[in-house]
């Protein structure tokens, strides 16, 4: 992409305005897209690919004090690791790969306090498998139209594999080659089981740490200098002596003292037009909805946001991780690309024939 984009920028094929998207209209056949500092642009056909959106936040650190929030990151803010210090005990909420990023951060800047990672369900990432397997399984089956027959056929395709010395993740890296097709197979009832029963289930296979990873977490658990709660976040109290956090768990209510909090509770795709004032406002215009399972926005399988009424606009797309209601997985580089690739050269097809040719991407 370095080789390639720099050409057409300087020729001017592609503007890249480094500006915030305040507002997007309907003028005449064409987009008006308004910047903070007064830009505006029109443009004939529209991308969304405003990415992920900020991270979930458990509803009680909202009512703290500003001194308590100050001790309270997002483990992706650029002063997330600044204030802690090396024997500061850290309760990390969340225990995905972003919490196990945090984890190694903190190994590296020499932290030799406590770490305690709070899961709702309990479920650690997977680790990967070493050797150079490939994929194996073969999900194409048009039969696999439920979330419990999706299951048995990964369950049986694992105990296949195994027989053959081939390790799970071999499976999963073919189940995800073909996540696009089964998420489209599956009727709404049976995506919202899948989501309510077996999303968490399927995150952790899917989503393996590196080996580094496993190493640093194993280590830590050994030494018990890392704990694994199970539970959730129900209460921070703020005092002289640090960040008293509330933990509901399977065994009952328990306190965790901790200097800091980081959350690494992943991107929050929960009404997601919300996120941004400009999305916000072409929802309540009717352009765009947020999908109703809570995973990005609205889109039929070419990329196209559906409106309120659930109709598809022809020249309004959704790329990149908005539009996993459609694909179902959209998080990965290669899906991406894969969607971005299939989205260009549906654009290109329409506007062949026409002189239309602007494509606009309005991001933050």
């Amino acid at each position: 992409m370095q080789a390639q984009l720099p050409p057409h920028l300087d020729s001017g094929a592609i503007r890249h305005i480094r500006h915030a998207v305040r507002v997007v209209e309907r003028q005449s056949d064409q987009w008006r897209i308004s910047g903070a500092d007064g830009t505006s642009v029109l443009a004939d056909i529209l991308i969304l690919a405003t990415g992920h959106p900020p991270a979930s936040r458990p509803p009680v650190v909202d009512k703290l004090s500003a001194s308590a929030t100050s001790r309270i990151k997002d483990v992706l803010a650029a002063d997330a690791f600044n204030a802690i210090g090396k024997c500061d005990p850290v309760l990390i909420v969340g225990s995905g790969l972003t919490a196990i990023d945090a984890l190694c951060r903190l190994k590296a800047l020499g932290h030799t306090g406590t770490v305690s990672l709070l899961s709702r369900t309990g479920l650690m990432p997977r680790p990967h498998a070493g050797g150079g397997f490939s994929p194996f399984g073969d999900f194409s089956s048009t039969d696999l139209t439920s979330a419990k027959k999706l299951l048995s056929k990964v369950r049986a395709t694992i105990r296949d594999a195994q027989a053959q010395g081939i390790p799970w993740q071999s499976v999963f890296d073919a189940l995800r080659q073909h996540a696009p097709s089964l998420w489209q197979a599956l009727p709404m009832r049976e995506r919202q089981k899948f989501l309510g029963r077996l999303r968490r289930w399927y995150d952790v296979n899917r989503y393996r740490m590196p080996p580094q990873g496993a190493a640093i977490l194993g280590q830590g658990i050994d030494n018990s200098r890392v704990r694994l709660e199970t539970g959730d976040l129900v209460s921070i109290t703020d005092d002289r002596q640090g960040l008293l956090a509330g933990l509901e768990t399977r065994e009952g209510r328990t306190e965790f003292r901790c200097s800091h909090i980081l959350l690494a509770t992943g991107p929050d795709f929960r009404d997601y037009a919300a996120h941004q004032r400009f999305l916000l406002g072409m929802q309540r215009d009717g352009f765009i909805q947020s999908d109703p399972l809570g995973l990005g926005l609205a889109c039929d399988f070419a990329g196209r946001a559906l409106t309120i009424a659930g109709t598809p606009n022809s020249t309004l797309f959704v790329g990149g991780p908005p539009a996993r209601p459609a694909f179902g997985e959209l998080t990965g580089v290669p899906e991406i690309a894969a969607q971005a690739a299939s989205l260009a050269d549906r654009i290109i097809g329409c506007v062949a024939r026409e002189t239309r040719t602007i494509v606009i991407s309005p991001t933050m």
